[in-house]
């Protein structure tokens, strides 16, 4: 993503106390973050899977890169 932004990308952690504000920062309104932090918490945790039962995974063939790059042209 970097590369295709030139820019300096950094993928970091963000403390679970800082969610809230996060989720602000993508949009969501103050006050309005709970089901978000709640989806993410049960992602974490193990307890949602974002797979569907009985389907076969299929892992992609176009990198991130590609992807990127398509994104960004006209």
């Amino acid at each position: 993503m970097g590369e295709i932004l030139k820019l300096d990308v950094k993928a970091f952690a963000v403390p679970r106390a800082g969610w809230a504000e996060a989720f602000e920062q993508f949009g969501i309104p103050k006050g309005y973050t709970g089901p978000a932090e709640e989806m993410f918490d049960a992602v974490n945790a193990g307890w949602m899977d974002l797979g569907v039962a009985g389907t076969e995974h299929v892992a992609g063939m176009t990198s991130a890169r590609d992807v990127f790059a398509a994104a960004r042209r006209p």
